[in-house]
């Protein structure tokens, strides 16, 4: 009975209701249409991001089922261009964009993407920071520098730098990248050898006290004449009386302290793996400091060899393509008593250093410029009045590739004479002179670089025709005329004394020896052949005898050094007999000396010196190649050879002189006995008689 009063309530409702519109049952089926489309849809963007999905879900709204008016309505997913005209925002569109370029689709990433992502984002950092490694290490500054760790980075790399390298490294600023010149540039840098070994931390606090304090500038060192850098108390002590004698073999090398502006460098990863090192090229400008060598002593019953004191080569050992060096200025205390003396390199640029060769890499440089102890210095390729320096130093030939000929000229002005004195191992005419000055000019031949595909014939040819040269005692060069090289010093009005041509280094010595072994043995043939009465062909076991000799010798790359000194102004003292004079060398001091202080204005000295290439393997300087003692030798060669030949000349003048007198008075008797005789037949026989 309720259940009917229900029913007759609901069906007057809705007679009283008014009919419904056509609009509202238009609404009402598209919002049933949208809400099933949706619920159509949700599966199909269920594996969309939330923004995408939603960007999608959107556009499925405004745009309606693909095929409008069509029976079949199939599953739709929105283009690219339709996510963009819906989104907004800068990160939307990058999500978008970026999705379409990696998968083509809106989808969320899988595990393969992901992968697939990680390497190449390894793959490509990996060759980010090997082709790269300058940008790579600049990035990783850069951001240290942003959470303020550029101290600590700066601490923790002067540690391991010290660590490696034996010395003291501090670096007094931050580590400032240039970007447009692919650089990494350390500022405010100290470098530091000590008696006792410093911690990095402790110099850096001292560092930026010292950069604090008004006080720390530019002051005098130990020699009030001397401007230089004062460092305190931290490099040890001039030498007292007192202390002379005490030796220490654990402080026995050089300290220095040396305060350096900016150092750029550019690394490579890549040179690396080579074992090359980390470091490609290096600037550095603005060096200040001293060098301090007053604790160095030899021992005098342990002659010096320098042979034993050459570096040995180490794995990732420093080698530069390029090193500049600019603005450099430093003061050297030598052992004993010598003067404190300035040394400063102007600008210098060498193509390529190396800790093994770097004493020959610094005679290879392009150009270096400076002073010595107020004496100007340069070093520098030298000049052709015909042909350029591209053209002289790179010749192309018809059978082979181009082919590199490096010479390199060595100038140093007005050097005062105690600068050679106080070289340890020297001995002969160069220590008798007491005072004076010397100019030099050195010009070094380096070995030719070859291309890949030279003719190895032809490289051979050219080293024994040097070699050939060389022994016979005559300029060694493969140039035309034309090709000459300007002079290093004016001419001279009369010729120079020369010393005898000197090989230095295991391989020449065996290709002289070797060579003298092949003449001897030439000589015993042709003295056979003469001895024999008939002349028979040569047998095969001489011709082989000979043609080993003749290719035994196995011929090394060699550097040729042409001297040319000039003394002037020098005075000279007979020395002091010791063990290390013999008597024949005592003998002829006197006339040498005498010829020293009699030509004192100026005396010309020139000499020439094959080394081979490996003895500049691992020398770090000029007393490790063992040239002071050997150009010595050649000094005393040159003079001891002149002043005999003058005293030979004044003997054989001597002679002549006698010879002429006896001639003249040979002539003299035959012509007073011919007129004696043509008187007597002249006469008549009466006048004889009467």
């Amino acid at each position: 009975m309720a259940w009917e009063v229900a029913h007759i309530h609901m069906s007057a409702v809705r007679r009283t209701l008014p009919p419904p519109r056509p609009e509202e049952d238009g609404k009402k089926k598209d919002l049933e249409s949208s809400s099933g489309r949706e619920l159509v849809d949700r599966p199909l963007f269920q594996n969309y991001p939330r923004t995408l999905r939603e960007l999608a879900l959107r556009v499925r709204r405004i745009t309606g089922p693909k095929g409008e008016g069509s029976k079949t309505h199939l599953p739709h997913r929105p283009t690219r261009d339709e996510l963009l005209s819906m989104a907004h925002g800068f990160w939307t569109r990058m999500r978008i964009h970026f999705k379409w370029i990696t998968i083509r689709g809106f989808r969320r990433f899988n595990i393969d993407d992901l992968s697939a992502f990680f390497t190449l984002g390894g793959l490509g950092t990996a060759i980010w920071v090997i082709v790269g490694t300058t940008t790579f290490v600049s990035v990783i500054f850069a951001a240290l520098s942003l959470l303020n760790m550029q101290e600590w980075i700066a601490l923790q790399l002067a540690k391991i730098l010290s660590r490696q390298m034996g010395f003291t490294i501090v670096f007094g600023s931050a580590i400032v990248p240039k970007w447009k010149e692919g650089r990494i540039s350390f500022k405010d840098v100290v470098i530091t050898r000590r008696a006792e070994p410093t911690d990095p931390v402790k110099l850096h606090a001292e560092h930026k006290d010292d950069a604090v304090s008004p006080s720390m500038s530019m002051q005098l060192g130990a020699e009030p004449a001397i401007p230089a850098y004062d460092t305190g108390d931290h490099v040890v002590q001039p030498f007292d009386d007192e202390h002379q004698v005490e030796r220490d073999a654990s402080t026995n090398f050089s300290m220095f302290e040396l305060h350096i502006d900016s150092i750029d460098v550019q690394l490579s990863l890549s040179r690396w793996f080579d074992g090359r090192g980390l470091l490609h090229t290096m600037d550095v400008r603005g060096v200040r400091g001293i060098v301090d060598r007053r604790h160095v002593f030899w021992d005098p019953d342990r002659p010096y060899d320098p042979r034993k004191a050459r570096r040995t080569a180490k794995t990732n050992d420093i080698d530069l393509d390029s090193f500049t060096v600019e603005d450099f200025l430093v003061t050297l205390y030598q052992p004993g008593d010598f003067r404190a003396f300035n040394v400063s390199i102007f600008h210098a640029r060498i193509p390529r250093l190396r800790a093994q060769w770097l004493f020959y890499d610094l005679l290879n440089a392009d150009s270096i410029t400076g002073q010595v102890d107020g004496c100007l210095f340069s070093l520098h390729k030298p000049q052709s009045v015909y042909h350029t320096a591209r053209d002289m130093y790179r010749k192309v030939a018809d059978q082979h590739t181009p082919y590199i000929q490096n010479w390199s000229r060595l100038r140093v002005d007005g050097v005062n004479i105690d600068h050679v004195q106080k070289m340890a191992g020297l001995s002969g005419p160069l220590m008798w002179i007491y005072s004076g000055r010397f100019d030099l000019v050195a010009d070094i031949k380096f070995p030719r670089q070859y291309g890949e595909n030279v003719d190895i014939n032809t490289i051979l040819s050219e080293i024994r025709d040097t070699l050939n040269a060389t022994f016979a005692g005559e300029r060694a060069t493969t140039r035309d005329c034309g090709d000459a090289l300007i002079p290093g010093q004016p001419e001279l009005s009369g010729p120079a004394i020369v010393a005898p041509v000197t090989t230095v280094g295991p391989q020449a010595e065996r290709a002289r020896q070797e060579r003298a072994g092949h003449d001897a043995a030439a000589r015993r043939s042709r003295s056979r052949l003469l001895a024999r009465s008939t002349y028979p062909p040569r047998s095969e076991a001489a011709d082989d005898e000979v043609a080993s000799l003749d290719h035994t010798t196995d011929i090394r790359p060699s550097v040729v050094i042409e001297l040319d000194v000039r003394f002037k102004d020098i005075k000279a003292s007979m020395p002091i007999f010791t063990r290390e004079l013999n008597y024949s060398t005592y003998a002829l001091a006197r006339p040498i000396v005498a010829f020293m202080n009699a030509n004192k204005t100026l005396i010309p000295v020139k000499c020439r010196i094959l080394m081979d290439l490996s003895e500049f393997d691992g020398s770090l300087d000029l007393s490790q190649t063992g040239l002071p003692p050997l150009v010595s030798q050649k000094i005393w060669e040159a003079l001891a050879h002149h002043v005999a030949s003058q005293q030979a000349n004044h003997q054989r003048m001597r002679n002549v002189s006698l010879w002429t007198l006896d001639t003249i008075a040979h002539g003299l008797l035959r012509l007073a006995r011919h007129l004696r005789d043509t008187l007597t037949r002249a006469t008549p026989p009466e006048v004889a008689t009467a």
